[in-house]
């Protein structure tokens, strides 16, 4: 991903991209590579970061947003500056990978499911907002990283919750309760601990109404896809631990009685066209 690209899905679970176990899914900037250069501007700098021709601008900011990625070595490896929002991660080695010149500015994210970490930190990374939960390993940074942490909750990995990086006295340490994690369902339910805790400066307007006027955590906060209702409550009762349930709701709503009783009458319909009809 070179500087000043923008890629903006529809929203996670809208927008999901696949990668291969032994890549890296999204890079941004390469490592020691010399950086891009217009033909023609010699001299000018790198693409997207300063004049381009006679119409002069400002540098693009180089931009992931509003979706789902899974299934690489790592999610996002950085090496460049870039910001990230409300972007799901899981089913990774790494999250997320912040390498020692990389510059990342992380805000609604959820990074679960990783099998060594959800975030690796070697250079700067300011993450807020954000969900880290059920990876071996939930955040860790290296001597020299530079960790700026806000408005985050982080619990229930399964080795360590951090790794060298400090929580600030606005991050939570409470289960998520993600809705299905088996059916790879990571919004949470009502009642959540990390509904209505993100930065009480954002507006949340895109949230649904009731939106407690406070943004929630993770990929989900701050959109339409958000979680209503509750909130900020005692979580001590709702973490499970072990496995993959990490304080989550499993399972899905029963049908009701009243769907089980149109079925009945509909295949009493059906019955008497048994062996003159084929039916779809």
């Amino acid at each position: 991903l070179q500087a000043g690209v923008q890629v903006r899905g529809e929203g996670a679970h809208r927008t999901r991209i696949r990668g291969n176990p032994l890549f890296p899914l999204i890079q941004v900037g390469a490592p020691l590579a010399a950086p891009a250069v217009i033909p023609g501007t010699a001299g000018a700098g790198p693409i997207g970061a300063g004049a381009i021709g006679a119409a002069a601008s400002a540098p693009l900011e180089t931009k992931l947003s509003h979706l789902t990625l899974l299934g690489a070595r790592v999610g996002i490896e950085v090496f460049a500056p870039v910001t990230i929002e409300h972007v799901l991660i899981y089913e990774v080695e790494d999250g997320l990978h912040v390498a020692p010149a990389g510059d990342a500015a992380a805000t609604f994210l959820t990074l679960t499911l990783a099998t060594k970490r959800g975030a690796f930190v070697e250079g700067r990374l300011d993450l807020s907002n954000s969900i880290v939960t059920g990876n071996s390993i939930g955040l860790e940074c290296a001597s020299g990283a530079n960790f700026l942490s806000k408005h985050n909750a982080v619990a229930d990995n399964l080795s360590l919750d951090r790794k060298g990086c400090l929580a600030d006295e606005t991050d939570l340490h409470v289960a998520p309760l993600f809705v299905d994690v088996a059916a790879r369902d990571f919004r949470v339910v009502p009642g959540s601990a990390t509904i209505d805790a993100g930065d009480p400066k954002l507006n949340p307007s895109e949230e649904p109404n009731p939106n407690g006027a406070r943004v929630n955590l993770g990929a989900f906060g701050g959109t339409g896809q958000a979680a209503t209702g509750g909130g900020q409550g005692d979580s001590s009762s709702r973490k499970t631990g072990g496995g993959y349930s990490f304080g989550c709701a499993l399972g899905r709503e029963p049908s009701s009685p009243s769907s089980a009783l149109w079925l009945l009458l509909l295949a009493a319909l059906l019955l008497p066209l048994r062996g003159r009809t084929q039916l779809p």
